[in-house]
């Protein structure tokens, strides 16, 4: 009888995943505290309702920046192509697209905090007046140590 083992790679993924989810949780946090106009208390039912809507976004958009890893594992687990360069092309992956994940949720503290309203496809339409973003982001201090 032979015992599944999970690959190690998969570990790996797996606290990626858990780490992602509280960095993520501790700069909704901060956007919470900085974009908080209307001194809402911490401990209030929307606001947790809020928090538990945010965890499970921010769950579903891990789940598909992970499932290319995911995938690419699964198939080396079969195929046993060279056991280098499927690792070495996550960790390029994961280098890249963590850092403008935790980027772009940094960026949207200080574009909450002036439109009252999250990134969007909508935030896209101000790319044709780019002064009044980067007048936004310059005027406050805080927007230039927040990213």
């Amino acid at each position: 009888m032979r015992i599944f083992k999970t690959p190690v790679l998969v570990h790996f993924l797996v606290r990626i995943y858990i780490y992602s989810l509280l960095i993520l949780g501790l700069l909704r946090i901060c956007l919470f505290h900085y974009a908080n106009t209307e001194h809402l208390a911490f401990f209030n039912k929307t606001v947790f309702k809020s928090f538990l809507i945010g965890v499970q976004f921010d769950s579903v958009i891990l789940a598909y920046i992970l499932s290319l890893p995911l995938i690419l594992l699964f198939i080396q687990s079969f195929f046993q192509p060279s056991k280098n360069r499927i690792p070495k092309f996550i960790a390029l992956y994961l280098s890249i697209v963590f850092p403008l994940l935790i980027f772009i949720t940094i960026a949207d503290i200080p574009y909450f905090k002036f439109f009252r309203n999250r990134l969007s496809e909508a935030s896209f339409q101000w790319f044709g007046n780019i002064d009044v973003v980067v007048n936004m982001i310059i005027s406050n201090p805080i927007n230039l140590l927040l990213l």
